[in-house]
């Protein structure tokens, strides 16, 4: 004779499904908790610093209007052999393993006041992750007013290490502290080779 369960044994059963839900629910919140001690233990390493370069022509937004990106050209540095071995009394000579880098920009005033600009309220961001700060070579204008509504070119130049990492071009308002920043590609490798696939100089 067959013997069947008695509703209360029916009741306190637990259906299959029920526990497979359950027990995968125990598992995945295992899961998780290892993996977050695993981070705390072994974090992320940082995202590398973009070595995009802004198009030309690309404006960006600042208190007084608006920075574009002209024009970028790069120069690497002379060898002695190529200067057989004159290095002394010339002016303006790039070191070896260094490069010449200049950016022209077009400075927008869109406020109903004119505005001051200077070259020193640029900064190039490079080195790895981006800590290196070059202030810009005297060369060129300096900076001076630009009146509402009008516009000005600016030639920045700067001197930095050839060693391939990604370059930023920082703008800090000398009034507000705020800051912008355009990345402008890569730095030449030390042999003098190109880092970057952006075509430079057009």
């Amino acid at each position: 004779m067959a013997i069947s369960a008695s509703p209360a044994q029916r009741r306190s059963a637990p259906p299959v499904p029920t526990l497979l839900c359950v027990l995968l629910v125990a598992v995945v919140a295992a899961s998780g908790a290892a993996y977050g001690a695993f981070r705390l233990l072994n974090p992320a390493p940082p995202a590398p610093a973009s070595t995009s370069r802004a198009a030309l022509n690309q404006a960006f937004p600042t208190t007084f209007g608006e920075v574009s990106l002209e024009h970028i050209e790069r120069t690497s540095g002379l060898t002695s052999e190529a200067l057989a071995g004159v290095t002394h009394g010339i002016s303006g000579l790039v070191p070896v393993g260094s490069e010449q880098l200049e950016i022209n920009l077009l400075l927008r005033n869109t406020t109903g006041d004119q505005t001051f600009w200077q070259t020193k309220s640029f900064t190039l961001l490079s080195g790895a992750g981006g800590t290196r700060r070059t202030t810009p070579v005297s060369v060129g204008d300096p900076g001076g007013f630009i009146p509402s509504g009008a516009m000005v070119e600016a030639l920045l130049t700067f001197v930095v290490p050839s060693d391939g990492n990604a370059q930023r071009l920082q703008y800090r308002d000398r009034k507000t502290g705020e800051t912008i920043q355009i990345p402008i590609g890569r730095a030449y490798r030390a042999d003098g080779t190109s880092a970057d696939n952006a075509q430079h100089g057009h």
